[in-house]
């Protein structure tokens, strides 16, 4: 969901992490495994995702790479995206999906 509040990441996103069917195309036999965060242990962006509340403060964000890339390459598009996160927030219509990563498991054969 953070994608639809900072769009300008798409782009930068794409070039910077393989998507997850290349990642396997290149690893066969490779499986994924999905993570769900349930507690902020290493305040990931994902593991942030669980707590959209906590993205408005700025201590919390600064723990992230995609967060610290947005303040420096894109300030008005980050402070356009906390406005609207925080509107939505406080009207109750905030995102409330869990925080997931991957973790991609592989053997050499």
């Amino acid at each position: 969901w953070v994608l639809d509040y900072f769009p300008c990441a798409r782009g930068w996103m794409r070039e910077t992490h393989m998507e997850l069917h290349q990642l396997l195309d290149l690893l066969p036999g490779a499986a994924r495994l999905d993570v769900l965060y349930e507690d902020l242990e290493d305040a990931s962006l994902a593991a942030l995702l669980s707590y959209p509340r906590l993205l408005l403060e700025e201590s919390w964000r600064a723990q992230t790479s995609f967060f610290e890339r947005l303040a420096r390459d894109h300030p008005g598009e980050l402070a356009r995206g906390l406005a609207r996160l925080h509107a939505d927030i406080e009207a109750g219509e905030g995102p409330v999906r869990p925080g997931r990563a991957s973790v991609i498991a592989w053997r050499k054969p």
